[in-house]
């Protein structure tokens, strides 16, 4: 069952539901072309855009002044509550354009950084997107040092980057998730 609920500061203009959509409220509007008569405008769903990452946002207007909102702090705040000191929302099945309300949750950084772990869907290796390095590179790399083949200074040149990465990824330091 779908319920609806006014948008947190936008009261009588906006409504968030429990499933993620947002919707403008039916309501009388000034003419475009000036003068005191005013004209309906009826309810209907605003289309988010998807952004970096999959997120969804949406643009609503007030007063004239129009504003991008994320969906998924629009459904928090409206359904939960403001966002508590030092928490942000966390979306429980890892899917970022899925808004709905069961789906969502304030916590802290570290329960949302646990859930990208649960998930696989934390920026590690490969996934990372200034990676230069595969992760069979890394494990190349280790491999050729523990074995006396090439210095670090070598190494870094055969593999394109400075030589305090490769100490790094030696140490274990970096991609830290591969084995030493």
């Amino acid at each position: 069952m779908i319920t609806w609920k006014p948008a947190v500061g936008y009261l009588d203009l906006y409504e968030v539901s429990t499933f993620g959509l947002v919707r403008s409220v039916d309501r009388l509007v000034h003419s475009r072309w000036g003068g005191q008569s005013k004209q309906p405008r009826r309810s209907q769903i605003v289309i988010p855009e998807t952004i970096k990452g999959g997120y969804q946002r949406v643009a609503l207007s007030k007063n004239g002044v129009r504003i991008k909102h994320m969906v998924h702090v629009l459904v928090l705040h409206s359904f939960v509550g403001p966002c508590p000191k030092d928490m942000e929302c966390r979306h429980l099945d890892g899917n970022p354009s899925n808004n709905n309300l069961e789906n969502l949750c304030w916590g802290t950084v570290e329960e949302n950084m646990a859930d990208r772990d649960r998930h696989g869907t934390t920026a590690i290796g490969i996934k990372h997107g200034r990676a230069k390095l595969t992760e069979s590179n890394v494990i190349d790399i280790r491999d050729l040092y523990r074995r006396e083949i090439y210095n670090q200074v070598e190494l870094s040149r055969m593999f394109g980057i400075g030589q305090a990465r490769v100490s790094r990824i030696i140490r274990g330091q970096l991609w830290k998730h591969l084995p030493v």
